[in-house]
């Protein structure tokens, strides 16, 4: 943000001021105020702020104060110029003509889109549009511009549209051209050898342009001179919702907000992608600059315009700089006129780069192509008058969906206007016709008036519809084809037309291929979102779900004592207390569980089928006598879990007339089983670090009791 520059005029001027306040002030003034003036004269004159002087700042600043509430003036209207039948616009201002040239792109030329690029066919390079305007005979072409306008999308479906997508390179809509500018003063030779008046001098300017367009024709790219009509709805489309105030870092009109950023000329050619991949821009504009100069060499400089629905901070694009009090100057760069000089344009010598950048649209998206890490997406342009098989209906309807992020009207003639409404509804504009316009088809005459004349052929077709020629025309009806159908791009099922591009050969995972009437093949992918089903009609397709049959469950087993007790007044494992039969009937009925007691139990014994309760000690307060002396495990031999034993502590075993707390039992057998799990520690679960030894306990030691056997 900061730097330092010098320069030998700067370097004097602060010496000289220097050196003359010193003498002035010595002896008469503080030594520190005498030190303060030169300082900040150096600060101003040498410290750069974005690479620009304090002292520009500040004049910027005082001139912004100043014309910050001007409104820029439109450019004055264009003037035929005819050169052999050609209609050429010129616009003649401040001494400056300028001209047009409207490029198209090849309709038939994919554009195939990944995260940092396009490549298209549809390719401009900077080097060579250097070489042809440095090489008009006779005629010195000050600048050449090569703009271009779009956006990314639009329409009601732009939203969902930009999800699917993501931040990638492919603007939906995209015009382009190329303007030539020429001075009167550097072209009087050239003006002299016509004529040497006014009318020559728009001569001059129409024949440059005329042979410019020639030149790029015979290397392969469409361009065509633009009339003067067509200079002037480039002019307006350009100052769509003009500047009303002019911020320090913005323009505020009466729709939208408008931020222009000077790119880095050094790298046009990386940086030019990532122009149109800030998804919150409603509309962007780029300017690349060419100036040739006396010593032969070409300077390229770069702007680009950023339209937003809300003021915004500087875009999340590489090596954009911000251009803070000439708001007002840059908005007036895009423009078919002359240019004001208020502020320069950071520009850099063309000298061994050579910039290639894309022109036209790159058009919706029709699917994925190749390796799915690539994240490389294929675009159709949908430009011009062509034809577009879509071998299925789901894919005649996504296709049509995608094409309304192009903002132009959709016209739709179906047998099913209902499917085709929530479509059309996602347009900019467009209508529904149950069937083809009258004056769509040609006029047969009658049988009597073809005999006298001897003539049984058709009349001629009449004039097409009243339609707009950007419209996008969907056929879905069993009707046949009218004969005098619209030149307009065209998308249909009728597998009886003739295509120019087709989409066939689609399978069940939502795939099909490309084909070009020039023999490019491709096989793409295009499975819709969630939200697009639902503007298509179409539900997903259902997955069979493989249905296991159900396991069998284990018999039910008699209810088991949870904490039996043997006759020596120890617990007694499943097994053992299995084998161990009550010595009477009367013993039996005595300890007999109860009802909600078996229902308790049938729970537990299901979640733990493998349960073994293994013996504890009892209280030190009881009647017992010596325990032997346990025996430690052995290092050779660790003691291990056994397989059927369990990790699950247990509740003490309770003392002659004292209830057990069967709650709290069951409650500490859940947290073991995972729900409330203890910390692995040996002191929470000693069965799992040593084998417990059976105590001996008195023959006449009672059993606990149960609750309802109180």
């Amino acid at each position: 943000m900061f730097g330092l520059r010098f320069s030998t005029p700067r370097i004097v001027t602060v010496c000289l001021v220097s050196m003359a306040w010193l003498a002035a002030t010595v002896g008469r003034l503080h030594p520190a105020a005498v030190v303060v003036v030169p300082m900040v004269l150096s600060v101003l004159v040498f410290v750069t702020i974005y690479h620009v002087a304090v002292t520009h700042w500040t004049l910027t600043w005082w001139g912004w104060r100043q014309s910050r509430t001007q409104i820029p003036s439109a450019p004055p209207l264009a003037v035929d110029v005819f050169i052999d039948d050609t209609a050429i616009g010129v616009v003649e201002e401040n001494e400056q003509m300028v001209t047009l040239i409207e490029l198209h792109s090849d309709p038939l030329a994919p554009a195939v889109v990944t995260d940092t690029e396009e490549r298209t066919a549809n390719k401009l390079a900077m080097a060579d549009l250097a070489e042809i305007i440095s090489e008009v005979l006779d005629v010195r072409i000050d600048t050449a511009d090569f703009l271009c306008n779009g956006f990314r999308a639009a329409g009601g479906f732009a939203g969902l549209y930009q999800q699917m997508t993501g931040p990638t390179v492919g603007p939906a809509q995209r015009r382009s051209w190329i303007i030539l500018r020429t001075q009167l003063l550097n072209n009087l030779t050239a003006i002299d050898r016509r004529g040497g008046d006014a009318k020559a001098a728009r001569k001059v300017a129409a024949a440059t342009c005329l042979r410019v367009a020639d030149t790029l024709a015979r290397s392969g790219i469409d361009a065509r001179p633009a009339d003067a009509a067509t200079i002037d709805a480039v002019n307006d489309e350009l100052r769509d919702d003009p500047p009303a105030a002019d911020h320090w870092s913005h323009l505020e009109s009466r729709n939208s907000f408008t931020g222009v950023y000077h790119a880095d000329p050094d790298h046009v050619d990386v940086d030019s992608p990532q122009w149109w991949t800030w998804s919150v821009s409603q509309e962007v504009t780029t300017l690349v600059r060419l100036t040739p100069s006396a010593t032969d060499t070409t300077r390229i400089a770069a702007l680009v315009r950023y339209r937003t629905s809300a003021p915004t901070p500087a875009p999340p694009v590489s090596r954009l700089g911000p251009l803070y009090g000439v708001q007002s100057a840059m908005w007036q760069q895009f423009r078919v006129g002359y240019l004001p000089t208020v502020a320069p344009i950071p520009s850099a010598a063309l000298t061994s780069k050579n910039p290639k950048l894309p022109f036209g649209p790159a058009g919706p998206l029709i699917g994925q192509i190749g390796d799915p890490l690539d994240h490389s997406y294929a675009h159709l342009p949908l430009a011009g008058p062509i034809t577009v098989l879509c071998q299925s209906p789901t894919l005649l309807k996504q296709i049509a969906l995608r094409a309304t992020t192009t903002g132009r009207p959709l016209v739709v003639v179906s047998d099913e206007p209902e499917a085709w409404r929530p479509i059309v509804s996602m347009a900019t504009s467009g209508v529904i016709l149950d069937r083809y316009p009258a004056h769509w088809r040609a006029i047969e005459p009658d049988d009597d008036d073809s005999a006298a004349d001897g003539d049984t052929a058709t009349s001629a077709p009449t004039p097409g519809p009243d339609i707009d020629p950007r419209a996008i025309l969907v056929i879905d009806t069993d009707e046949d084809w009218p004969e005098n159908l619209p030149q307009v791009t065209i998308l249909t099922g009728d597998e009886a037309c003739d295509s120019d591009v087709e989409l066939v050969d689609t399978d069940d995972k939502q795939g099909f291929t490309l084909k070009i009437r020039t023999g490019m093949t491709a096989r793409v992918r295009s499975a819709p979102a969630h939200e697009e089903r639902r503007i298509l009609g179409v539900n997903p397709p259902t997955t069979p779900i493989s249905v296991s049959p159900p396991a069998p469950r284990p018999p039910v087993e008699a209810p088991r004592d949870i904490s039996p007790v043997s006759d020596t007044g120890g617990h007694l494992t499943a097994e053992a207390a299995a084998q161990e039969q009550p010595a009477s009937s009367m013993t039996t009925s005595q300890h007999s569980p109860s009802t909600s007691d078996r229902v308790q139990h049938e729970q537990i014994s299901d979640q733990q089928p493998h349960l073994r309760f293994e013996p504890i000690a009892k209280d030190d307060t009881s009647d017992t006598g010596p325990l032997p002396q346990r025996s430690a495990p052995t290092p050779s031999n660790p003691p291990q879990v056994q397989p059927h034993q369990s990790a699950i502590p247990h509740t003490p075993a309770a003392s002659p007339g004292q209830k057990t707390d069967w709650a709290s039992a069951v409650q500490r057998m859940r947290r073991a089983n995972g729900r409330h799990r203890a910390p692995d520690d040996p002191e929470h679960h000693p069965s799992i670090t040593e084998e417990p030894i059976p105590r001996p306990q008195p023959a006449d030691t009672q059993a606990p009791t149960r609750p309802n056997d109180q």
